[in-house]
């Protein structure tokens, strides 16, 4: 078997291990030996667990503790650090780090506690043999190899030479040491599965049972690259090669445990890999894909135990905490990557999580005929071994021992990877099953116990292009209701007939999606209900997978490709092409500052795989001595149209890799797209902006630097690489647009560009306080108007030209711009002003009622320069200081007033006002006792805060809340008692009277009634001697009046009425008259007259009278 391949890198995480035990040293005779495998015979001799030296210059100068012995050789090993060779093929010194393997005590060697470096010590020689493994330098013979060990075991070490220079040429330090402990941790690993698994087997290689035998494992063989098991030895290539781009395969535990792998695969199986001549190719190669990728699971099974038993403890040097094992067993990638500790770069040989990366390995079945190599196809039942391991609750070490259930119950001679994979989930405890199930489809296996057969979908990946098609026959047009696309769980696309989207475009079409992992699922639903499904993985890149690490060389600053330009890094640069490369054209690439001489070469990616083949992928390779090459891409049978990468490598002289390469080499990697036929001049269109006077031409489309523009404005013409050229116009004219490429015009447009009409604008502002009712004044303009305001920087976009309010932050001057937009924006005419808002004095207005009269009141007089205008119901009130008093009509409709500065409004203020009604407020006088009266108060009801305050004619005042109060005076006589009613606390209301203090007998007086009539009232009287201290109630009919005085319009004439007069003194009735009046009637008076003329004279005016008869 053999590995083969040369690619780009991955890994994993590590597992915690066993703490550090130190045990006592164990040996034994051949007759004491407890774990002999029954093919071993014995002599005498003794096996012993003894330290050694390990590593290469990646993974560093690792020392092996055996449990009773350190590594004192190998901490001192002198390293030739300072050797040119070393400094120029391994410039940083190795890290040198202890390592403490402390596996299970049972396994392969139980009597070292499973310490897996055991010798056989015999006839003063340490030989690399052991009950499992014997292991064989090819340099140093056929004997198994060995060191001297004249007085007893030592440590393992092998430096023949101080300082070291083995190490300089190939940078490692004793590979066959590696090999026998590798190859001994491998034994280890699967005898302690097959006795965890199967305690009840008692000897090895029984019938049903586990099978392993001793292992021969040779270090060198016929190949320098490729490691091997023939059926009786593990080969392992020793990698000394000219270009030093691996490490001995010894010292890399993926390898070793990798190649072992196929030999347990055939001791259990009888599944031979080793020997197949005379199995038919197709047979043959299903199974040898199956080998390897079980061999790569194996490895990563060995890789996790060894791993998970390398213990922590103690922390100094420990390995564990070294950059190596972090970037080994830390990084996802490289811990699922195959043969990482191989390569002297990041790389490895393949990736089990990623199968991928490596440009050609498959990571699903389906595509198993995309490749023809073992390895490669390998990647399918390797993705699978990833899904389950990386489950939840799963992991590396729960999927290893399903897949060695699986090789002992049901893996045969004719297994390949679709039967290994059921064989597997069969294998598995039944409620995992069906999820085992799951994941198996997802990368290609089906399995008849999900039912319906997967969905058939053709899929191709072009970089982060997905392109696929339905192919399934049970699928046809008139069959299908719906078809949904998810991927990562998301809804991504969904067809139907109703979505107007022809069949044609949904069953055949490209995803374009991001580089990375993606999971993809089509779904279709018939009429008839059935559902059909088909799940993917695509892994997607967006750049070339092998980039070259070591370039540095600047022969060229700058290319330019189909008239595309770019600048060049030292080494390596990776562009992106903006125009699409055509098949049928010839492609045109030129160097600016280019070295001549250079030997070019240019790969297209055919594959999209992220690697340049040069025998399938070179267009053109030579040495040049200008700056321009013409390349072709016919030669390229059957290239897909999409995305793709191109390389182009400028070096000294023809190199033997196209992506390892030396630092006398620049690399330029181009991504681009390809498509069929010639080229096509794209499409070109120009819009115009405006912008007051200046009209601003814009072309829409975007293009790559290969293309130039000419503008053909009237007779004017310029010729420029802008996408915007402004100029003023006053009036409308032709413009036309050429698109230039390599000095060619490859298309033109014309069209007129008709300005509009400058506009008069200007800014208004109301002032109120602080804030603006802002409106603009233009001239007309036709058209839909869009404003948009800048008020201190802050941007108000309306549709109309209503005025709105903006309150401003402080006094003072603002900036204030207004952009008027029409034509979708095209067209904006601009207007900045300068607002002043004049600071507005802090004053308070009082507004009071007195009875009918309202005064409107400031607080304090205004400023010097201000005024004060009151508008009620439309009524301007000018030249007021302080208080204005109106008498108010019942209803007012509005009060507002302004202040101004000079003739700016700097605010203006609505008022609210409550006019009170009249509550006919009245009082009365009764008197008590001595000088002692008692008021009495009558108004309307009124529902709200009310207050009483009287001036009793003395001098004397009181508040009060209760109507009804007392006063005594000091000395009769008559007193102008007034009361007034607060309402509120801003309505007063007065009442006023006489009050006649005096004793109280009334005085003898006669009054008598007097009357007169004026058209339809009748005015009533009370006269007489020594009447003034009186009280008056009148009665007309049923018409009650107060006073000595009293007016009555009456409703009727020509008719009598009853009047009554009841007379009071101190609130006592004195008397009453009465007496009935004749109203008269309306007699109808008129008058006419004429203005006649007398001889001689003036005219004089002549009247007549006209009446009813009255009675």
């Amino acid at each position: 078997m053999r590995i083969l391949g040369s690619i780009c890198a991955l890994l994993l995480s590590s597992t915690p291990a066993l703490a550090h035990t130190s045990l006592l040293e164990h040996s034994y005779s051949g007759e004491q030996k407890l774990q002999a495998h029954p093919n071993v015979t014995t002599s005498a001799f003794s096996y012993h667990a003894v330290a050694t030296m390990t590593g290469n210059y990646k993974i560093g100068l690792n020392c092996h503790q055996a449990p009773n012995m350190r590594t004192q050789l190998c901490e001192n090993a002198v390293l030739p650090l300072d050797h040119p060779m070393t400094k120029a093929r391994w410039p940083d010194p190795p890290i040198r780090s202890k390592l403490f393997f402390r596996p299970d005590s049972f396994g392969a060697f139980e009597t070292f506690s499973g310490y897996p470096m055991i010798v056989k010590l015999e006839q003063g020689k340490c030989l690399y043999e052991n009950e499992w493994i014997t292991t064989y330098d090819v340099d140093t013979g056929s004997d198994p190899y060995s060191y001297p060990c004249p007085s007893g075991v030592v440590e393992s070490h092998g430096i023949d030479s101080d300082p070291y220079l083995y190490y300089s040429r190939f940078g490692v330090f004793k590979p066959v040491n590696d090999a026998h402990l590798f190859a001994g941790v491998t034994v280890q690993t699967i005898l302690s599965k097959f006795k965890e698994l199967y305690p009840q087997q008692s000897q090895f290689c029984e019938d049903n049972g586990y099978c392993v035998n001793p292992f021969k494992v040779r270090l060198g063989g016929d190949s320098d690259y490729s490691s091997s098991w023939d059926g009786e030895f593990i080969n392992l290539a020793p990698n000394q090669n000219a270009n030093l781009s691996r490490f001995s395969h010894g010292t890399s535990l993926d390898i070793v445990a990798h190649e072992m792998g196929h030999a347990i695969l055939e001791w259990n199986t009888n599944n031979i890999v080793s020997d197949v001549n005379a199995e038919p190719l197709e047979t043959r190669s299903q199974r040898l894909a199956f080998h390897e990728s079980f061999a790569d699971i194996f490895a990563m099974g060995v890789k996790d135990y060894y791993a998970r038993h390398l213990s922590a403890t103690p922390p100094e040097g420990n390995w564990k905490q070294s950059d190596a094992y972090q970037k080994l067993y830390s990084d996802d990638e490289n811990m699922w990557g195959i043969g990482w500790d191989a390569f002297v770069r990041d790389l490895s040989l393949r990736n089990v999580k990623q199968p991928r990366l490596d440009g050609v390995s498959i990571d699903d079945y389906r595509d198993y005929d995309d490749v023809t190599q073992s390895h490669f196809r390998a990647g399918a039942l390797n993705k699978f071994f990833y899904l389950l391991a990386s489950q939840s609750g799963w992991g590396v070490e729960r999927a290893f021992s399903l897949v060695i259930k699986a090789m002992i119950s049901c893996f045969d001679e004719s297994t390949d990877m679709a039967h290994a994979t059921q064989c597997i989930i069969e294998s598995a405890d039944e409620q995992d099953k069906t999820h085992l199930r799951q994941l198996a489809q997802k990368v290609g296996f089906h399995s008849q116990k999900m039912g319906i057969e997967p969905l058939k979908v053709d899929m191709s990946r072009l970089l982060e292009e997905v392109h696929y098609q339905i192919t399934d026959p049970r699928i046809q047009e008139s069959s299908v209701e719906t078809l949904i696309i998810h991927v990562d769980d998301e809804l991504y696309y969904s067809w139907s007939e109703s979505s107007g989207i022809p069949w044609e475009a949904a069953h055949k079409a490209t995803l374009t999606l991001s580089a990375g992992e993606h999971s993809i699922r089509w779904q279709i639903i018939d009429k008839n209900g059935n559902q059909f499904t088909s799940e993917r993985i695509a892994f997607l890149i967006n750049s070339a997978l092998c980039v070259p690490e070591n370039v540095a060389a600047s022969n060229a600053e700058q290319l330019k490709l189909n008239g595309e330009s770019f600048d060049l890094e030292n080494g390596y640069t990776s562009v992106v092409l903006q125009d699409d490369i055509f098949i049928d054209n010839p492609q045109i690439l030129k160097f600016a500052r280019f070295t001549s001489g250079r030997f070019i070469k240019v790969l297209l990616d055919k594959d999209r795989n992220g690697f340049f083949d040069e025998q399938s992928e070179t267009v053109l390779s030579r040495t040049e001595l200008g700056n321009k090459l013409t390349f072709s891409l016919e030669a390229l049978d059957a290239l897909q149209q999409g995305p793709v990468l191109l390389r182009v490598i400028i070096e000294e002289a023809e190199g033997s890799s196209t992506c390892f390469l030396n630092e006398s080499a620049q690399v330029i990697d181009v991504k681009s797209s390809v498509k069929g036929g010639t080229y096509q001049p794209p499409s070109i269109s120009f819009s115009y902006t405006q912008l007051n006077q200046l009209i601003t031409l814009n072309i829409q489309e975007q293009f790559s630097d290969a293309y130039s523009f000419k503008w053909t404005i009237g007779r004017e013409t310029i010729e420029t690489r802008s996408y915007t050229l402004t100029r003023e116009l006053d009036e409308g004219i032709e413009v036309k647009l050429d698109l230039i490429r390599d000095d060619v015009t490859v298309k033109s447009i014309s069209k007129v560009v008709v300005p509009t009409n400058v506009p008069n604008i200007a800014i208004q502002c109301q002032q109120n306080e602080r804030r603006c009712l802002l409106q603009s004044v233009h001239s007309e303009i036709v058209g839909a108007l869009k404003y948009r305001w800048n008020i201190d920087g802050e941007i108000i976009e309306r549709s109309n030209n209503t005025p709105f309010e903006y309150e401003f932050a402080d006094y003072g001057e603002h900036s204030v711009k207004l952009s008027l937009l029409l034509n979708n924006d095209n067209v904006q005419f601009d207007h900045s002003q300068v607002i002043e808002l004049h600071q507005v004095p802090t004053v308070d207005v009082v507004i009071k009622q007195t009875n009918d009269l309202f005064s409107f009141t400031l607080s304090q007089l205004l400023p010097e320069g201000y005024e004060i205008i009151w508008v009620i119901d439309g009524v301007e009130y000018r030249g007021v200081d302080k208080t204005l008093n109106l008498k108010l009509k019942e209803n007012v409709d509005s009060v507002s007033y302004r202040i101004l500065k000079g003739d700016v409004v700097v605010k203006q203020q609505d008022v609210a006002i409550v006019k009170v009604p009249d509550p006919n407020l009245k009082f009365k006088c009764k008197k008590a006792e001595g000088l002692r009266c008692s008021f009495t108060v009558e108004h309307d009801q009124i529902p709200s805060e009310l207050t009483y305050y009287w001036s009793f004619g003395d001098e004397a005042t009181l508040e009060s809340t209760d109507p009804n109060v007392s006063h005594a005076y000091n000395q009769e006589g008559i007193y102008a008692v007034k009361l007034s009613l607060r309402v509120d606390q801003h309505a007063d209301f007065t009442a006023t009277k006489l009050v006649n203090i005096h004793p109280t007998q009334p005085p003898l007086v006669e009054p008598k009634i007097n009357f007169s009539q004026y058209n339809n009232v009748i005015k009533l009287q009370a006269i007489g001697e020594g009447i003034e201290s009186l009280e008056f109630k009148w009665l007309i009919n049923d018409v009650a009046l107060e006073g000595k005085e009293v007016e009555q319009a009456l409703a009727n004439l020509g008719e009598d009425y009853d009047i009554s007069l009841q007379i009071f003194y101190g609130g006592q009735k004195l008397m009453t008259l009465a007496q009935p009046i004749y109203i008269h009637k309306d007699i109808a008076l008129e008058f006419d007259w004429e203005l006649v003329a007398k001889d001689g004279g003036l005219p004089v005016f002549d009247f007549s009278v006209s009446h009813l008869e009255a009675k």
